[in-house]
């Protein structure tokens, strides 16, 4: 198994503060079966571009075959068992932190009743590509590669809930808080000027309880802590 440790941060405007922990891939192996494990902090991403095989997530025994993609939330106890596999295996894996979605907890990236695997369709060979470019930009870290990290690792997350448009809450999405996200821009840009909710309101054009409502909704924290 190959792994790239990485240990940097990037503001994203649209999924705040995903922190890309590790991107590694298992390749060529033969009856390859991982050691059972668990994230506490992070969540984790399991692409199998060739093999067939299953996961095992807490007391679940999932299939998992070629162009399955496996989301693993933090605290779920995991491994991946190939060894049955008429063919090697291929894995891109990619493990992040400190996410926040609209309407989820900080630091999951599924609701609850969301199947843990899903099938990429004829969207494999896209999702294999953005693997691939992760794996490659950690290792070869040349010029500007933190920002094509997370830009590539932002457009994995949104192509990832594409998939799951049936699953989800008519209004999930990335974009619904943007009177959230607008708020923190206007404080950002003007952190020096002592401005006060009501400053923010006005620029906004939106009441002081549907502002608190909505910011503490999205960044799990009032206005008055950030």
């Amino acid at each position: 198994m190959l792994n790239n440790q990485l240990s940097f941060n990037y503001n994203s405007p649209i999924i705040r503060q995903p922190v890309l922990l590790e991107v590694g891939i298992v390749t060529g192996e033969e009856n390859f079966k991982a050691f059972s494990h668990v994230h506490s902090g992070s969540i984790e991403l399991v692409l199998a571009a060739q093999g067939n095989g299953f996961v095992h997530a807490d007391e679940k025994v999932l299939p998992f075959n070629s162009g399955d993609i496996f989301i693993v939330n933090p605290g779920v106890t995991h491994y991946e068992d190939f060894s049955g596999s008429a063919e090697s295996c291929i894995l891109y894996l990619c493990q992040f932190s400190m996410l926040q979605l609209y309407r989820l907890l900080a630091g999951y990236i599924l609701p609850e009743g969301i199947p843990e695997v899903s099938h990429t369709g004829d969207k494999k060979d896209s999702f294999i590509r953005m693997f691939k470019i992760l794996f490659e930009e950690s290792c070869n870290q040349s010029f500007g590669y933190e920002c094509i990290l997370y830009n590539r690792l932002e457009s994995l997350i949104l192509n990832l809930y594409r998939l799951y448009e049936s699953f989800l809450p008519r209004d999930f999405s990335a974009d619904a808080p943007g009177i959230a996200v607008a708020a923190k821009i206007f404080m950002d840009q003007h952190i020096h000027t002592g401005i006060g909710l009501n400053d923010i309101c006005a620029a906004l054009s939106v009441s002081s309880s549907h502002l608190c409502h909505e910011f503490t909704g999205y960044y799990q924290l009032s206005p008055f802590n950030i």
